[in-house]
């Protein structure tokens, strides 16, 4: 309602031309037509304009690839694992979301505060090799957790989270995560860290 009232801003008319041009729609019999509730790829992927937009996105993919595998390694090594299961983690989670995800803004891959978190649970183990078997155990019984809320549709419990709670959390877990990092950084010994401790 209000485009259709209100004219773009000058910011906006000056942005404008450098967008791609976005793909023309197809007709609505033709979305209900092969529109699939599990498979979205199917809806977007007949309509891709591979011609324009191949070649930035292939560009951006390898770009954020090897962001991400630095950033995989480092979480590899919150985790207290074997770095190699840094990339590991990173190559399947990627290609199962093009297939069944549909939000375009999610960030898909490991995260600081979860590895930090399964890193402080594992310390326990002493031995490397038993803590990286210990980290693929409790990845999977997590992801099946995932699976079964997922199935259930229960992400409707997000609507009971403030957001000053979530705010405190985000804080609090850049902290933590900072100050897991100031020993190797400073060359302190282990466990001398600002962040959480086994």
């Amino acid at each position: 309602f209000f485009s259709r009232h209100l004219a773009p801003s000058k910011m906006e008319a000056e942005v404008r031309p450098l967008l791609p041009p976005r793909a023309p729609a197809r007709p609505p019999a033709a979305q209900s037509k092969h529109a699939h509730p599990y498979l979205p790829i199917l809806d977007w992927l007949p309509g891709y304009p591979w011609a324009q937009h191949l070649p930035a996105d292939v560009a951006g993919g390898v770009t954020l690839g090897c962001i991400l595998m630095a950033q995989s390694l480092a979480h590899a090594s919150l985790c207290g694992v074997a770095l190699i299961h840094g990339p590991y983690s990173c190559m399947l989670p990627p290609v199962v979301y093009a297939l069944f995800g549909t939000c375009i803004h999610s960030s898909v891959g490991t995260g600081g505060l979860v590895s930090l978190l399964v890193g402080v649970r594992l310390a326990e183990y002493g031995d490397l090799a038993h803590r990286t078997r210990a980290a693929a155990v409790l990845t999977l019984e997590v992801g099946l957790a995932l699976a079964l809320m997922g199935a259930l549709q229960l992400g409707w419990l997000v609507r009971f989270l403030s957001r000053p709670a979530l705010s405190g959390f985000m804080t609090a877990s850049a902290l933590m995560i900072m100050g897991s990092q100031l020993p190797p950084m400073l060359g302190l010994p282990s466990g001398a860290g600002l962040g959480p401790r086994a």
